[in-house]
Protein backbone atom coordinates (compact mmCIF):
# COMPACT_ATOMS: atom_id res chain seq x y z
CA UNK A 1 0.00 0.00 0.00
CA UNK A 2 1.32 3.90 -0.97
CA UNK A 3 2.75 5.62 2.03
CA UNK A 4 1.50 8.70 2.48
CA UNK A 5 3.21 11.85 3.67
CA UNK A 6 1.71 15.24 5.25
CA UNK A 7 3.40 18.71 5.09
CA UNK A 8 2.81 20.97 8.01
CA UNK A 9 4.03 24.14 6.01
CA UNK A 10 3.70 27.57 4.89
CA UNK A 11 0.42 28.52 2.61
CA UNK A 12 1.28 27.34 -0.71
CA UNK A 13 1.22 30.55 -2.25
CA UNK A 14 3.90 32.29 -0.20
CA UNK A 15 6.41 29.95 -1.04
CA UNK A 16 9.58 30.73 -2.92
CA UNK A 17 8.32 27.54 -5.23
CA UNK A 18 11.37 27.53 -7.27
CA UNK A 19 14.17 26.63 -4.54
CA UNK A 20 11.87 25.33 -1.52
CA UNK A 21 13.68 22.76 0.41
CA UNK A 22 10.07 20.90 0.90
CA UNK A 23 8.92 21.22 -2.37
CA UNK A 24 12.61 19.20 -3.32
CA UNK A 25 11.61 16.71 -0.42
CA UNK A 26 8.58 16.09 -2.04
CA UNK A 27 9.78 15.67 -5.66
CA UNK A 28 12.04 13.31 -4.50
CA UNK A 29 9.43 11.53 -2.11
CA UNK A 30 7.02 11.01 -5.03
CA UNK A 31 9.69 10.14 -8.10
CA UNK A 32 12.25 7.95 -5.89
CA UNK A 33 9.82 6.22 -2.89
CA UNK A 34 6.81 6.15 -4.65
CA UNK A 35 4.91 8.45 -2.10
CA UNK A 36 1.89 10.58 -1.84
CA UNK A 37 2.75 14.05 -0.43
CA UNK A 38 0.29 16.23 0.69
CA UNK A 39 0.09 19.95 2.01
CA UNK A 40 -1.29 21.73 4.69
CA UNK A 41 -1.49 25.04 6.96
CA UNK A 42 -0.96 25.05 10.93
CA UNK A 43 -4.32 27.11 11.05
CA UNK A 44 -6.18 24.05 8.71
CA UNK A 45 -5.67 21.00 11.82
CA UNK A 46 -8.11 20.65 14.17
CA UNK A 47 -8.82 18.33 16.63
CA UNK A 48 -11.54 16.25 17.57
CA UNK A 49 -12.77 13.36 19.99
CA UNK A 50 -8.69 12.78 20.56
CA UNK A 51 -8.07 12.91 16.73
CA UNK A 52 -6.22 15.18 15.05
CA UNK A 53 -7.40 16.22 11.32
CA UNK A 54 -6.07 18.04 8.44
CA UNK A 55 -7.74 20.42 5.87
CA UNK A 56 -5.83 19.92 2.92
CA UNK A 57 -4.29 22.22 0.68
CA UNK A 58 -4.47 19.53 -1.92
CA UNK A 59 -2.07 16.89 -3.40
CA UNK A 60 1.62 17.45 -4.60
CA UNK A 61 2.65 15.81 -8.22
CA UNK A 62 5.77 15.42 -9.41
CA UNK A 63 5.77 13.72 -12.99
CA UNK A 64 8.87 11.99 -14.22
CA UNK A 65 8.63 14.80 -17.51
CA UNK A 66 8.88 17.66 -15.76
CA UNK A 67 6.49 19.43 -17.53
CA UNK A 68 5.25 20.83 -14.13
CA UNK A 69 7.04 23.91 -12.55
CA UNK A 70 7.13 23.47 -8.92
CA UNK A 71 4.54 26.33 -8.44
CA UNK A 72 2.39 23.46 -10.55
CA UNK A 73 3.06 20.49 -8.43
CA UNK A 74 -0.22 21.11 -6.39
CA UNK A 75 -3.71 19.44 -6.93
CA UNK A 76 -5.43 21.89 -5.05
CA UNK A 77 -8.32 19.67 -2.94
CA UNK A 78 -10.47 20.92 -0.15
CA UNK A 79 -10.37 17.61 1.55
CA UNK A 80 -10.29 16.64 5.20
CA UNK A 81 -7.90 13.92 6.14
CA UNK A 82 -7.05 12.07 9.79
CA UNK A 83 -3.16 11.85 10.94
CA UNK A 84 -3.98 8.56 11.54
CA UNK A 85 -3.90 8.12 7.56
CA UNK A 86 -0.54 9.27 7.16
CA UNK A 87 2.90 7.62 7.29
CA UNK A 88 4.57 10.34 9.07
CA UNK A 89 4.13 13.92 9.27
CA UNK A 90 6.66 16.75 8.61
CA UNK A 91 6.91 20.39 9.78
CA UNK A 92 8.69 22.55 7.58
CA UNK A 93 7.02 25.83 8.94
CA UNK A 94 9.22 29.01 9.21
CA UNK A 95 9.05 31.28 11.70
CA UNK A 96 7.53 33.23 13.48
CA UNK A 97 6.42 30.47 15.89
CA UNK A 98 3.35 32.15 17.49
CA UNK A 99 0.52 30.90 19.73
CA UNK A 100 -0.96 29.08 16.93
CA UNK A 101 1.79 26.76 16.46
CA UNK A 102 3.02 26.42 20.08
CA UNK A 103 -0.88 25.38 21.25
CA UNK A 104 -1.07 23.27 17.84
CA UNK A 105 2.19 21.53 19.12
CA UNK A 106 1.38 21.46 22.71
CA UNK A 107 -2.55 19.78 21.23
CA UNK A 108 -0.35 17.24 19.47
CA UNK A 109 1.80 16.17 22.22
CA UNK A 110 -1.39 15.06 23.43
CA UNK A 111 -3.06 12.87 20.78
CA UNK A 112 -1.21 9.44 19.36
CA UNK A 113 0.16 11.37 16.21
CA UNK A 114 3.10 12.75 18.36
CA UNK A 115 4.96 9.80 17.30
CA UNK A 116 4.42 10.91 13.33
CA UNK A 117 6.21 14.04 13.80
CA UNK A 118 9.60 15.01 11.89
CA UNK A 119 11.23 16.61 13.74
CA UNK A 120 9.91 15.76 17.06
CA UNK A 121 7.73 18.05 18.75
CA UNK A 122 9.51 18.71 21.47
CA UNK A 123 12.50 19.44 19.71
CA UNK A 124 10.44 22.03 17.46
CA UNK A 125 10.13 23.61 21.15
CA UNK A 126 13.02 22.98 22.36
CA UNK A 127 15.78 24.07 19.50
CA UNK A 128 14.86 27.48 18.81
CA UNK A 129 17.17 28.48 16.02
CA UNK A 130 18.07 31.66 17.73
CA UNK A 131 18.09 30.65 21.09
CA UNK A 132 19.70 26.73 20.56
CA UNK A 133 23.14 27.95 20.36
CA UNK A 134 23.40 28.71 23.75
CA UNK A 135 22.57 25.62 24.35
CA UNK A 136 26.66 25.74 23.48
CA UNK A 137 27.95 28.26 26.25
CA UNK A 138 31.11 29.90 24.87
CA UNK A 139 30.51 28.55 21.14
CA UNK A 140 27.55 30.75 20.89
CA UNK A 141 27.62 34.18 19.45
CA UNK A 142 26.80 36.65 22.51
CA UNK A 143 23.38 37.54 22.36
CA UNK A 144 20.90 40.02 24.25
CA UNK A 145 17.43 39.50 24.02
CA UNK A 146 14.65 41.85 25.28
CA UNK A 147 11.08 43.69 24.38
CA UNK A 148 12.09 46.84 26.63
CA UNK A 149 13.18 50.13 25.32
CA UNK A 150 14.74 50.97 28.36
CA UNK A 151 16.82 47.88 28.05
CA UNK A 152 17.46 47.96 24.60
CA UNK A 153 18.95 51.63 25.60
CA UNK A 154 21.22 50.36 28.44
CA UNK A 155 22.70 47.79 25.80
CA UNK A 156 23.57 50.04 23.28
CA UNK A 157 24.98 52.54 25.44
CA UNK A 158 27.13 49.85 26.91
CA UNK A 159 28.30 48.78 23.18
CA UNK A 160 28.75 52.64 22.35
CA UNK A 161 31.06 52.32 19.24
CA UNK A 162 30.37 48.80 17.85
CA UNK A 163 28.44 47.74 15.22
CA UNK A 164 25.15 46.06 16.24
CA UNK A 165 22.90 43.97 14.49
CA UNK A 166 19.59 43.02 15.36
CA UNK A 167 17.09 40.53 14.70
CA UNK A 168 13.17 39.97 15.53
CA UNK A 169 12.53 36.88 17.35
CA UNK A 170 9.77 35.72 15.42
CA UNK A 171 10.99 35.78 11.75
CA UNK A 172 13.47 33.77 9.85
CA UNK A 173 15.67 33.84 6.86
CA UNK A 174 17.23 37.37 7.68
CA UNK A 175 13.78 38.98 7.12
CA UNK A 176 13.78 42.38 9.62
CA UNK A 177 17.46 41.85 10.55
CA UNK A 178 19.27 45.39 10.31
CA UNK A 179 22.69 46.81 11.46
CA UNK A 180 21.93 49.42 13.64
CA UNK A 181 22.68 53.28 13.01
CA UNK A 182 25.18 55.33 15.65
CA UNK A 183 22.69 57.83 17.18
CA UNK A 184 20.33 56.22 20.13
CA UNK A 185 17.04 58.22 17.91
CA UNK A 186 17.64 56.51 14.83
CA UNK A 187 18.35 53.28 16.60
CA UNK A 188 15.54 53.50 18.25
CA UNK A 189 13.08 54.08 15.02
CA UNK A 190 14.28 50.91 13.80
CA UNK A 191 13.62 49.06 16.59
CA UNK A 192 10.20 50.44 16.99
CA UNK A 193 9.75 49.59 13.54
CA UNK A 194 10.74 46.04 14.21
CA UNK A 195 8.39 45.65 16.91
CA UNK A 196 5.29 46.73 15.54
CA UNK A 197 6.14 44.92 12.05
CA UNK A 198 7.91 41.47 14.10
CA UNK A 199 6.78 40.83 17.30
CA UNK A 200 8.14 42.59 20.71
CA UNK A 201 11.45 40.28 20.80
CA UNK A 202 14.81 41.29 19.67
CA UNK A 203 17.49 39.77 19.64
CA UNK A 204 21.03 42.06 19.76
CA UNK A 205 24.37 40.53 18.49
CA UNK A 206 27.78 42.68 17.93
CA UNK A 207 28.62 42.45 13.53
CA UNK A 208 31.38 40.45 13.30
CA UNK A 209 32.74 42.15 10.42
CA UNK A 210 35.25 39.20 9.21
CA UNK A 211 31.71 37.40 7.74
CA UNK A 212 32.01 39.68 4.91
CA UNK A 213 35.47 37.77 3.77
CA UNK A 214 34.78 34.37 5.52
CA UNK A 215 30.63 34.21 4.97
CA UNK A 216 28.87 31.80 7.06
CA UNK A 217 28.99 27.85 6.94
CA UNK A 218 26.18 26.08 7.00
CA UNK A 219 25.78 22.54 7.65
CA UNK A 220 23.62 19.75 6.93
CA UNK A 221 22.87 17.72 9.96
CA UNK A 222 20.63 14.52 8.55
CA UNK A 223 19.92 11.14 10.77
CA UNK A 224 23.11 11.42 13.04
CA UNK A 225 25.77 13.22 11.17
CA UNK A 226 26.97 16.02 9.37
CA UNK A 227 26.56 15.04 5.42
CA UNK A 228 27.27 17.90 3.50
CA UNK A 229 28.73 21.92 4.40
CA UNK A 230 28.21 24.95 2.36
CA UNK A 231 29.24 28.66 2.59
CA UNK A 232 27.50 32.11 1.84
CA UNK A 233 29.62 35.03 1.17
CA UNK A 234 27.80 38.48 1.29
CA UNK A 235 27.55 40.63 -2.16
CA UNK A 236 30.15 43.65 -0.72
CA UNK A 237 27.19 45.93 -0.66
CA UNK A 238 25.05 43.48 1.41
CA UNK A 239 26.67 42.71 4.44
CA UNK A 240 22.94 40.92 5.62
CA UNK A 241 22.83 38.18 3.70
CA UNK A 242 19.42 36.97 2.52
CA UNK A 243 18.29 34.99 -0.50
CA UNK A 244 14.69 37.01 -0.95
CA UNK A 245 16.64 40.39 -2.49
CA UNK A 246 17.50 41.11 -5.90
CA UNK A 247 19.53 38.71 -7.46
CA UNK A 248 22.44 40.41 -8.18
CA UNK A 249 22.62 41.61 -4.61
CA UNK A 250 21.88 37.86 -3.16
CA UNK A 251 25.05 36.02 -1.43
CA UNK A 252 27.44 33.56 -2.78
CA UNK A 253 26.81 30.03 -2.88
CA UNK A 254 29.79 27.64 -2.76
CA UNK A 255 30.16 23.86 -1.47
CA UNK A 256 32.97 24.04 1.23
CA UNK A 257 34.61 21.80 3.85
CA UNK A 258 34.08 22.64 7.48
CA UNK A 259 37.53 23.44 9.21
CA UNK A 260 38.92 21.47 12.23
CA UNK A 261 37.12 23.69 15.14
CA UNK A 262 34.12 24.03 13.07
CA UNK A 263 34.09 20.26 12.81
CA UNK A 264 34.87 19.15 15.82
CA UNK A 265 32.11 21.70 17.13
CA UNK A 266 29.41 20.44 15.04
CA UNK A 267 30.03 16.93 16.22
CA UNK A 268 29.00 17.68 19.59
CA UNK A 269 26.05 19.41 18.32
CA UNK A 270 24.89 16.48 15.83
CA UNK A 271 25.39 14.24 18.88
CA UNK A 272 22.65 16.74 20.87
CA UNK A 273 20.30 16.60 18.14
CA UNK A 274 20.62 12.71 17.84
CA UNK A 275 19.64 12.28 21.79
CA UNK A 276 16.52 14.54 21.01
CA UNK A 277 14.95 12.62 18.54
CA UNK A 278 16.11 15.71 15.81
CA UNK A 279 16.42 13.87 11.99
CA UNK A 280 17.12 16.78 10.42
CA UNK A 281 18.57 20.47 11.13
CA UNK A 282 21.04 22.86 9.84
CA UNK A 283 23.77 24.40 12.06
CA UNK A 284 25.09 28.15 11.16
CA UNK A 285 28.78 29.33 11.75
CA UNK A 286 30.93 32.48 11.63
CA UNK A 287 34.25 31.62 11.86
CA UNK A 288 33.99 28.50 14.82
CA UNK A 289 31.05 30.38 16.61
CA UNK A 290 27.74 28.88 16.20
CA UNK A 291 25.02 31.56 14.75
CA UNK A 292 22.38 29.36 14.68
CA UNK A 293 20.68 25.91 15.03
CA UNK A 294 17.59 25.28 12.75
CA UNK A 295 15.32 22.41 12.83
CA UNK A 296 11.89 23.58 11.80
CA UNK A 297 12.72 24.62 8.55
CA UNK A 298 16.34 24.28 7.53
CA UNK A 299 16.77 25.50 3.87
CA UNK A 300 19.17 25.24 1.02
CA UNK A 301 18.56 21.49 0.43
CA UNK A 302 17.73 21.55 -3.18
CA UNK A 303 20.82 23.87 -3.87
CA UNK A 304 23.47 21.64 -2.05
CA UNK A 305 21.42 18.23 -4.06
CA UNK A 306 22.03 20.17 -7.41
CA UNK A 307 25.82 20.95 -6.72
CA UNK A 308 26.03 16.96 -5.54
CA UNK A 309 23.34 15.04 -7.28
CA UNK A 310 24.79 11.76 -5.35
CA UNK A 311 24.23 10.95 -2.77
CA UNK A 312 21.11 13.72 -2.48
CA UNK A 313 20.23 14.66 0.88
CA UNK A 314 16.74 14.01 0.19
CA UNK A 315 17.21 10.54 -0.44
CA UNK A 316 18.90 9.70 2.60
CA UNK A 317 16.44 11.77 4.39
CA UNK A 318 13.35 9.12 2.91
CA UNK A 319 15.69 6.66 3.49
CA UNK A 320 15.80 7.02 7.61
CA UNK A 321 12.26 7.68 7.74
CA UNK A 322 10.70 4.97 5.56
CA UNK A 323 13.51 1.92 7.50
Amino acid sequence: MTKSILFIADPWNCLDHARDSSLHLARVAIQDFGLRCYWTTPAAIFFDHGELFARLEGELHAPDTGVLSPKQMLDPREEVLPFSDFHSVHWRKDPPVDLLQTRLWSLAASTEAAEKFVNPLRALLAWNEKFAPHLFGPWAIPTFVSDSENEWRRYLSEHSGRKIIVKPVANAASRGVSVLPGTWAEACNILRELREAHGPWIVFQEFDDSVRVQGEARAFFLSGQIRAALRKTPHPDRPIMSLDTEENFRPRLELCTLDGEQQLRAAAIARALTESGVHIATIDFIGPRILEINVTSPGLLSWIDAQEPSPQLAKHYWEAILK
